[in-house]
């Protein structure tokens, strides 16, 4: 099988055709893509520009007291709650809750819980914050005068 001179010169200009379509379309992608991610960059400053807190959240000063109140005591029917406390071992269950009252109604709900221990969001440790342990029996006798704390317990202190 032999080819003619046209037929010759008509593949050689379709692959110098189709190379110059490809070059062409990687060049247009390319300066899509360069145009996107200046776009990216130049992103517009917040109506309300956020606050870095010491604790790692970034939030406007009206959100983060909105959200801080969630530390606030609150009563219950069922538990006997008391601030800057700690009730150590007897852990069962051990989670992140929004606030305090998430951990009381947790422990409310369980008849399990004999007691809880809610770390405030003010807690030294970023790992322990907004933490919520239930404790079954066997917990050992409470530590006082622990700000970042919050404990319940069924029946008398």
């Amino acid at each position: 099988m032999s080819l003619t001179r046209r037929e010759l010169l008509s593949g050689i200009a379709g692959f110098a055709l189709g190379s110059a379509v490809v070059a062409l379309a990687g060049s247009v992608y390319r300066d899509y893509r360069r145009k996107d991610r200046v776009a990216r960059q130049q992103v517009a400053a917040p109506a309300h520009p956020p606050t870095l807190d010491d604790d790692g959240w970034l939030l406007t000063a009206e959100d983060r007291e909105e959200f801080l109140a969630g530390d606030d005591l609150m009563s219950s029917d069922m538990l006997q709650i008391r601030d800057a406390v700690d009730i150590p071992g007897g852990d069962y269950a051990a989670f992140r809750v929004v606030g305090l009252g998430d951990c009381v109604r947790a422990c409310e709900a369980d008849s399990q819980c004999a007691a809880f221990t809610f770390a405030r969001s003010s807690h030294p440790l970023p790992n322990k914050r907004r933490m919520c342990w239930l404790k079954g029996a066997g917990t050992a006798a409470p530590v006082v005068d622990l700000p970042a704390y919050v404990s319940g317990r069924r029946g008398n202190w």
